[in-house]
């Protein structure tokens, strides 16, 4: 992954109607997890894609939601075969 210039940002946005907005390739590096340490490895923006689920934060999320993220991450799964 390369730096995209983006100072914050994530890969893609699910709205609450399902609706995803894919707002960068999957290969930029959009600084969605800060500072971060996972499973040994730094620097985890590098390692990883951010999917951002639009909700308040007082409500669970919609049913559109979580069928438009598994639909998303099956194809991501598809297109780059992470471990």
């Amino acid at each position: 992954m390369h730096q995209s210039g983006s100072k914050k940002g994530h890969s893609h946005l699910v709205d609450v109607d399902g609706h995803v907005l894919k707002l960068a390739h999957e290969s930029d590096c959009c600084n969605h997890c800060g500072k971060s340490f996972w499973a040994g490895a730094r620097y985890v923006n590098e390692r990883s894609i951010g999917i951002e689920i639009v909700n308040a934060g007082d409500q669970p999320f919609s049913d559109a939601q979580y069928e438009s993220v598994l639909r998303l991450v099956r194809e991501i799964h598809a297109a780059y075969h992470p471990p």
